[in-house]
């Protein structure tokens, strides 16, 4: 988070599941609001991801996923 309020950080990527305290989804989601400049990338393996991406105003990439999804998905957030 203070990597991303100093400008250091173009986009981020998270998972849904592998925060201890909270989802990816709710993390992108406070980014969202203390730097809306950063893009989001939310990954996830879970069946039903209706609301997910728009909870953290986020580009989304299902799993199992490829590199380049994962690449496009960046690249696509990246507000530069």
């Amino acid at each position: 988070r203070r990597a991303a309020l100093r400008a250091e950080v173009d986009v981020a990527l998270d998972d849904e599941t592998l925060g201890q305290d909270r989802s990816g989804s709710a993390l992108l989601a406070e980014l969202a609001l203390v730097a809306p400049g950063v893009g989001r990338v939310l990954m996830t393996g879970a069946a039903e991801t209706a609301g997910l991406a728009a909870v953290a105003s986020a580009a989304l990439v299902r799993k199992p996923f490829l590199l380049e999804d994962v690449v496009r998905a960046l690249v696509d957030a990246d507000p530069r």
